[in-house]
């Protein structure tokens, strides 16, 4: 018997909506991390659009993400309390740490058999990517600090807001523990060069995670209709960073950059939720479903790599076509080597994108998370 979405409860209904703008802000927002990624330090410092764009990708993109994860394991919190803390830890590292270990790896071996062949070793020397010795990587890699997988960044701090996060459900859940992941924030803004590199990302992103707890209790801020002044706030926030140099208020410098990163998030919400039965939905949905896919592949040598050799060929060359087309060879190659690649073979889609059933590689509903 098929089912009446007309006669369904209003709560279904605004789950599922809730699900699909998610999925397409996950389409969305993968697209904006890779344009950004296309952003290198030469591009950047060529552009000051570049530059600008970069900065606000990863101000506004990043706690998007964080704060759908917060989102996610509200939803789930209860059948995670049923597993037990220890099987909700090992589910967590198969599925984050595990493809951030095997792709770590896999990158640094790739650079020490790649510097071995010309003309690959002019290139990557000029753009920082050499051999390394063992104990250099694996410093580097279990601390986060001058990794060449730096992008990874999120798998490492996501496991390890999940692991505080879990016992402290409760407390983080009320305004009282909202307050001390608020300080940790803007002591993370303040000293980011004087916190070692995990906790710098820990204590930055952990007041998103536990914002986004309480998405749904804030349904009524992402209405479209408040798209503008939500981009006016960001905008506005954004404008007064620059002319006053907000870096000198110290630890108050915080207060800016949450603002930036809080309408910011609202706004992009927003516009997810707006494009909802329009015609990019379906698109963005469908990248959605592999955004994991595609952020854990496309870095450093398809995004960054592909715009580094495109800049070498046309330095003088506009820097937007440059990360565009950069930000497409990442975005589509990622996406077929997921697809086709890693997503059927079960000990591929295990180590590489931590899926470990079968039933992760079928074709989900897009509704669901």
């Amino acid at each position: 018997m098929r089912s009446d979405k007309r006669l369904e409860p209003r709560y279904m209904a605004n789950e599922r909506q809730n699900c699909q703008y998610i999925t397409i802000a996950r389409g969305l927002l993968i697209l904006v991390i890779a344009v950004a990624h296309g952003a290198i330090p030469q591009i950047r410092r060529s552009s000051g659009s570049a530059g600008i764009f970069w900065y606000l990708a990863y101000s506004v993109g990043l706690p998007v993400f964080i704060a759908f994860s917060g989102f996610l394991f509200e939803q789930g919190l209860e059948s995670y309390r049923r597993q037990g803390y220890a099987r909700f830890l090992w589910r967590k590292f198969t599925s984050l740490m595990l493809p951030y270990f095997s792709i770590s790896f896999l990158t640094y071996f790739a650079i020490a058999l790649l510097y071995r062949l010309s003309p690959f070793d002019e290139l990557m020397t000029r753009y920082g990517f050499v051999p390394q010795s063992p104990a250099t990587v694996i410093h580097a890699i279990l601390t986060l600090e001058d990794t060449l997988t730096r992008h990874l960044w999120f798998c490492y701090t996501l496991f390890l807001i999940f692991t505080v996060s879990y016992p402290l459900a409760s407390f983080f859940r009320t305004l009282a523990g909202l307050l001390p992941a608020f300080l940790l924030f803007l002591v993370a803004i303040a000293y980011p060069e004087s916190l070692p590199k995990l906790a710098e990302r820990v204590c930055h992103y952990l007041v998103f995670f536990h914002l986004g707890r309480r998405l749904r209790d804030a349904d009524a801020l992402f209405a479209p209709r408040l798209i503008p002044i939500h981009a006016a706030a960001t905008a506005a926030i954004f404008t007064a960073m620059e002319l006053l140099g907000t870096q000198r208020f110290g630890i108050f410098a915080g207060l800016f950059n949450f603002g930036l990163s809080f309408f910011g998030t609202v706004c992009f919400i927003g516009i997810s939720r707006l494009l909802i039965g329009r015609p990019p939905e379906r698109h963005l949905a469908f990248l959605g479903e592999y955004s994991y896919d595609i952020y854990l592949i496309h870095q450093p040598f398809l995004t960054a790599g592909a715009a580094g050799a495109l800049f070498a060929l046309a330095p003088c060359a506009p820097a937007w076509p440059i990360m565009l087309a950069a930000a497409g060879v990442g975005v589509i190659v990622s996406l077929l080597i997921g697809r086709f690649v890693l997503r059927p073979v079960p000990v591929l889609r295990t180590v590489f994108l931590g899926m470990g059933g079968a039933w992760r590689y079928k074709k989900r509903d897009s509704a669901k998370p």
